[in-house]
Formats: C-alpha cells, sequence, structure tokens
C-alpha cells in the first residue's frame, strides 16, 4: 500500500498530512516496521528506522519503491533543455519547481534588467513550464498557487509590459527568487524598471478615494498567513496604530490578506477588498496612497518598484530560516533612501510582531526606482 502527500509548495503542511495518515495505520496496532528519511533543506537530511527485527528485507524492497517515486518526480520537475544562443527576451519559469506567489516578482525584474543590458529587444518573453508532463493542474495544485499565479504573476507581466509565450520554455533558466542581484546592478548605476497603475485604474482610484474621503488615504497591509507566522501583523496593535493616524487626520484604509478578504476587520475600519484579490486595483491603491506601510509580506516587494512612499518593517527573529535575516536591527534595505525613524516609525513598530522595536528593521524610501 501507498500513501503519498505531494505538495508543490509548503512541504511541511503535506509531511504532517502524511504523518497523519500513518499514525492511522500505526494506530491499527499491524505496523511491524517503518523507515523515514526527513530532509530540512537541501543538505540537511535526517534518517531513522523502527520495528522488529527481521523486518529489513521487505523495508528493503519498500524503499526502492519510495526511490522509483522520487526518481519520477526528479525527472517532472527538471528544467527543460535551453534552446542555444538564446536571446534575452526569452525566460523560463519553472512551475513545478518554483514558488508560485509575490516571489515572482524579483526573478522578472532581474530578467527584464537583464534583457536591457544585453540590448535585446522588448517585450520580455515568458514561458511557464507546468513540469515535462506538461500538466498545469500539477504545477497549480492548490488555491493559493492558482490565485498567486493568475491574479499576481500573470496580471504583473502585464503591467511590466511583458508577455506570456509558451514557446519560450527554451529560453534562459534562472532560479533566483530574491532582489541580490537587482539591488547588485542599481548599486553600479543600472536603472531597476518602475512598475505603475494603468491609467484608467488609477484614475478610478484617485475618484473613489476623493468622493469617499475627500483625501488621499495612508494604507496598511495585513499578513494574516498560516506560513512563518512570525511575519503576520500584530492586527490588534496595527489597528490600534490606524487609530492614532485616524487622531491627527489621516484617513486609514486596510489591505486584508486575500485568504481573509471576505472577513470583516471590526467595526469602523475600512477595508479595500479588491486590493486584496486584484493586483491591478492593489497597484492603483498604493500609487494613490499617501503613504503605504507594510510587515515582510509579499506586496511589500511592489512598492520598491513605485515612485511612492513606504515604510516596511521585518522582525528578527535570529532562529528562523526565512531569507536568513540578512537586515540587522536597525538597519534599512539597500534600496531605501533611509531608513525610517521618528515618532511614526516607532509607532508602527511596535504594532508589528510582539511590539520590539529595537528588534524590529524599518524600511523606508520612495523605491529603487528613483534614485
Amino acid at each position: 500500500m501507498r500513501k503519498d502527500v505531494i505538495a508543490v509548495a509548503d512541504g511541511n503542511a503535506a509531511v504532517r498530512e502524511f504523518l497523519r495518515m500513518w499514525q492511522e495505520e500505526v494506530d491499527k496496532g499491524e505496523v511491524m516496521a517503518c523507515v523515514a528519511a526527513f530532509s530540512r533543506g537541501e543538505v540537511d537530511v535526517r534518517t531513522g528506522h523502527a520495528g522488529i527485527i527481521g523486518a529489513e528485507f521487505p523495508l528493503f524492497f519498500g524503499l526502492s519503491d519510495a526511490m522509483e517515486l522520487i526518481r519520477e518526480r526528479i525527472r517532472e520537475i527538471r528544467d527543460p533543455p535551453m534552446a542555444d544562443n538564446v536571446a534575452a527576451n526569452r525566460v523560463m519559469y519553472n512551475l513545478m519547481a518554483l514558488s508560485c506567489s509575490f516571489d515572482f516578482v524579483p526573478w522578472y525584474v532581474q530578467a527584464e534588467m537583464t534583457r536591457i543590458r544585453e540590448g535585446a529587444p522588448p517585450p520580455l518573453r515568458v514561458g511557464f513550464y507546468p513540469g515535462a508532463s506538461g500538466s498545469m493542474d500539477m504545477a497549480l495544485n492548490n488555491d493559493v498557487r492558482r490565485q498567486h499565479f493568475n491574479n499576481v504573476m500573470l496580471p504583473f507581466i502585464e503591467m511590466m509590459g511583458g508577455v506570456v509565450d509558451p514557446t519560450a520554455v527554451d529560453g534562459r533558466q534562472k532560479r533566483h527568487l530574491s532582489f541580490d542581484a537587482v539591488f547588485a546592478a542599481w548599486r553600479n548605476g543600472e536603472q531597476v524598471p518602475k512598475l505603475a497603475a494603468k491609467p484608467e485604474a488609477e484614475v478610478e482610484i484617485r475618484k473613489a478615494l476623493t468622493e469617499l474621503y475627500g483625501r488621499m488615504p495612508v494604507t496598511i497591509t495585513l499578513r494574516e498567513a498560516e506560513s512563518f507566522p512570525h511575519r503576520n501583523s500584530n492586527v490588534p496593535e496595527w489597528i490600534r496604530f490606524g487609530e492614532w493616524l485616524k487622531s491627527r487626520g489621516e484617513t486609514v484604509l486596510y489591505v486584508r490578506d486575500t485568504a481573509k478578504v471576505e472577513e470583516s476587520l471590526g467595526e469602523g475600519l475600512e477595508c479595500c477588498p479588491p486590493a486584496s484579490v486584484n493586483l491591478f486595483s492593489r497597484v492603483a491603491l498604493y500609487q494613490c496612497a499617501k503613504c503605504n506601510l507594510f510587515v515582510s509580506n509579499g506586496p511589500a516587494v511592489l512598492a520598491l518598484l513605485m515612485d511612492r512612499p513606504y515604510l516596511m518593517f521585518q522582525q528578527i527573529v535570529p532562529n528562523s530560516n526565512y531569507c536568513r535575516n540578512r537586515l540587522r536591527a536597525g538597519t534599512t534595505s539597500p534600496a531605501a533612501s533611509r531608513a525610517g525613524s521618528g515618532r511614526l516609525r516607532r509607532r508602527a513598530s511596535a504594532s508589528y510582531g510582539r511590539r520590539t522595536p529595537s528588534r524590529t528593521s524599518g524600511m523606508r524610501g520612495s523605491s529603487i526606482s528613483s534614485r
């Protein structure tokens, strides 16, 4: 009998479900031995076995069966062949091996800067590779991945002037999903592509905000996810901060996590649901806002590419494997114009995580687009 739980993302959740299913078998009292291998990273592997002496023979053949399954998965996620002398305007994104999330944003920006650097003609053509079997259902195997692919990645390509081109799956291959290469090129004097809302979307949002509030708001984008919970917004504290802003005459709009868009934040607290689910609306709102406030969540990467003021806060947790916490407390992103300071930063810092400003990194600036 084989019971597998395969996930393209959130492997820890898949492992929990896998162990839960097999615990049910163990509880029946009929499992006499088992062997396990656990991976906490690409090079961190732990193994072990338990059970009665004499069960080595079936375990050996069971391992052979599991190894064949792993071989199938490796063949499925392996990058396709790359064409010879491929131009920099053709790139491949491996949906089976890479994230479907806002991590796509720095990947795309790297590719676009490379295209410009090498003088390849626009547009940047992106080929999405769904694996050797060609199954988009497998590559986008849960609601979160489908939502990010359709409502973040595809609209972002359109807004940046790129196109989706299925023939570009033989294009250049990159697996680096961070801004490191972008920051390095920016320091060397290269221009970073700007992100701007569609003119019609900005006009519509600005008109609606003017009619409703008579001024442009401060936005507070909340992170309310199950993964990396230390990165989440401390919602009650952000609400307190929002009320502090309102007491000083500001209009505050909350942008909830996509998973919470249908839930009320509370009486008297204004939210913008379209911005939670539609990238065009989100970017238009951020572009109109007086200032945009974030914690360390996916939408914050948009602020790096826009000519609007922003504040982003990253709580430093030494034992977390999230981005290896490269920023030190009190420092800022190399792309930001200067570290956030003063009363606004202190109040906002207290609204993030465990209200420990001394262990919070604040990023402030217009964007890496406006040197």
